[in-house]
């Protein structure tokens, strides 16, 4: 299930993880705390796309696009290497939840 919730990072808006976090409450602490990693995760590259896209016009909204693409890719690949929850860290600036 780890890797299921971490491979649904790769899309930026929240579909699996928000199901774990909803309907998983009462079940493993672990994988709702590595939930709401991943929804925090796809929160803020949802928004660092929805920037770049509106910076599209200007060249630098293309550089900047490439590079949030790149940055997800990596931190999703890097964290799917992982082999302990505890040690699992995917970079977020705002926290949602």
């Amino acid at each position: 299930m780890k890797k299921i919730i971490l491979i649904s990072a790769f899309i930026p808006i929240p579909t699996i993880a928000v199901f774990v976090w909803l309907f998983g409450k009462n079940n493993n602490q672990e994988l709702l705390s590595l939930s709401r990693i991943v929804i925090n995760f796809q929160l803020n590259f949802l928004f660092l796309i929805f920037f770049s896209a509106l910076l599209l016009p200007y060249l630098i909204g293309v550089f900047l696009f490439i590079a949030v693409l790149f940055f997800e890719i990596r931190y999703v690949i890097k964290s799917l290497k992982e082999k302990s929850l505890n040690r699992i860290k995917l970079p977020y600036y705002f926290k949602f939840i």
